[in-house]
């Protein structure tokens, strides 16, 4: 992914919309965050949320360029929480629950 979609011209336009951050889980050094937030597999992706430093939303393996936008997406309404919109909430919810590691 880091060659073919990172690199990815369309993906200029969502640079600020989150920070990002990439973590070496053999070194060391990153011990302390991977304590803070375990990866189940990699490549894995976490959101996590600036209020409150949990996960709000996770995924496992790569993702093209579409999918990582619609990705995005998903990540910054379960960001954002409650929409007003019931799908959209509970769907936002379900993603909190699982970047959480919280069965329903």
């Amino acid at each position: 992914m880091r060659a073919h979609v990172f690199t990815d011209a369309s993906l200029a336009e969502h640079a600020g919309r989150f920070a990002w951050l990439s973590i070496d889980v053999e070194q060391a050094k990153n011990a302390a965050f991977l304590q803070k937030f375990p990866w189940e597999a990699i490549p894995a992706f976490l959101v996590i949320d600036p209020a409150n430093e949990s996960v709000a939303y996770k995924w496992l393996g790569t993702a093209d360029v579409a999918q990582l936008i619609r990705r995005l997406d998903d990540a910054e309404r379960a960001v954002r929480g409650p929409s007003g919109d019931p799908a959209s909430t509970a769907i936002a919810e379900a993603d909190r629950l699982y970047g959480a590691d919280k069965k329903i």
